[in-house]
């Protein structure tokens, strides 16, 4: 298609590292801009929003709303943030440029409109191009009622303390299992039937145990039992050498060390000379 091998690795790269912010509708991204949303949120509810429909930010401080509202950010601020607008506002293929900038600018409309039952519109602008058209419900107007920016971004613009992470603590499964076997055994127990079951449930773990005790047990002693036989068999083959004259003396006196001695026998070893 043209590209070449630096564009697809830096398309790689780009998506590898934004995908978070697009998945699941922007879930991680919306969790993340909830408090900065609430902030920019705060002076336009404050214009917008005259029956006081929706919480603001605490740090607003009853102020009249300003002109003009300026957040400075990085990169990796300006990317989610338009991730939680939506995947046709920016699809995460794309890295933010060096000095961009998003605008929402609000409007106040004169007169009736049918379009903007409100009475305020907005305009969405990034690095010079109006994408209000791509936020969902939004009509190919530059223009859109901002009611809709306000349903869309307030549902999940919130402080840290109040944020919903979507996923609830629950219980740890162990419990939950032990629980369950703690009802089962219950019911069990309270039929004549089921104490019967229990009871033979009991008695074969413990044949079952006991079985199995006794063949780890034989087991253990087969292996200890061929230990020592190999042991006298090694016995006899040295005392076999000895007899046929090989020059390994084999100490008489039984009071002090029987057999041969322990350098000797270590001696044997080493160089396989023991008989099988």
């Amino acid at each position: 298609s043209g590209q070449g091998n630096f564009e697809t690795v830096a398309d790689f790269a780009v998506e590898n590292f934004t995908f978070p912010y697009t998945y699941n509708s922007g879930a991680y991204a919306k969790l993340g801009m909830g408090p900065l949303w609430l902030e920019i949120m705060s002076n336009i509810l404050q214009i917008v929003d005259s029956n006081n429909n929706y919480p603001t930010s605490s740090s607003s401080g009853g102020m009249p709303p300003p002109k003009l509202a300026l957040f400075s950010g990085h990169d990796t601020t300006l990317m989610p943030i338009l991730a939680t607008l939506g995947e046709k506002v920016w699809s995460g293929k794309e890295w933010s440029p060096y000095a961009s900038m998003l605008q929402i600018e609000i409007h106040q409309v004169l007169g009736t409109d049918e379009r903007y039952p409100s009475g305020y519109a907005f305009r969405l602008i990034y690095n010079g191009k109006v994408l209000t058209s791509k936020i969902d419900d939004c009509s190919d107007s530059d223009l859109c009622d901002v009611q809709i920016l306000v349903t869309q971004v307030m549902s999940f613009a919130s402080e840290y303390k109040d944020a919903n992470c979507a996923t609830k603590v629950q219980q740890p499964a162990k419990e939950s299992n032990m629980d369950e076997v703690k009802d089962v055994t219950k019911n069990l127990l309270s039929t004549p039937v089921g104490t019967m079951m229990v009871l033979l449930l009991v008695i074969f773990s413990m044949a079952l145990g006991s079985v199995t005790t006794c063949f780890i047990l034989r087991r253990r002693l087969r292996k200890e039992y061929k230990y020592t036989d190999t042991l006298a068999l090694t016995e006899l083959s040295l005392s076999a050498l000895d007899d046929e004259g090989t020059g390994v003396r084999r100490d008489t006196d039984r009071s002090r060390t029987p057999g041969i001695g322990l350098h000797e026998k270590s001696h044997l070893l080493a160089h396989g000379c023991v008989g099988t």
